[in-house]
């Protein structure tokens, strides 16, 4: 069973992905990530991805999607705040999909989902 828990923590979303990233898993992240960016004006994602074993090439798309969608929305409403979309507790495939795309260039990584939450609430 695959399952994304979206927690609003200070000036970020901390998403945490568990289980196969389904097709139905990735829309359902879009479209809840969406309203809730919408709603709160926040443009910092954090993916957890601790339970998240594998990733493939659609995968990275729609968290390419995701970063466009902060960045855009980011600029619009708050052009003084960067978007961010981060990722914690990455697993080695995981980490190694990530460098060997480039993305790791795009996305901050950390190694925990605490790590993160310290370093991100910092940017303002």
């Amino acid at each position: 069973m695959s399952l994304v828990q979206i927690e609003k923590m200070d000036n970020l979303f901390v998403c945490r992905i568990s289980g196969e990233m389904t097709s139905y898993l990735l829309d359902a992240l879009k479209h809840d990530l969406a309203s809730k960016v919408r709603e709160e004006k926040i443009y910092r994602v954090l993916l957890n991805l601790e339970k998240v074993e594998y990733i493939s090439s659609r995968d990275l798309g729609v968290f390419v999607q995701i970063y466009k969608f902060l960045a855009t929305h980011s600029k619009r409403h708050k052009p003084e705040t960067e978007a961010v979309l981060a990722f914690s507790n990455v697993s080695k495939f995981v980490m190694g999909i990530l460098e060997m795309t480039k993305l790791q260039q795009i996305f901050k990584i950390y190694q925990t989902e605490d790590d993160a939450i310290g370093q991100l609430s910092r940017l303002d």
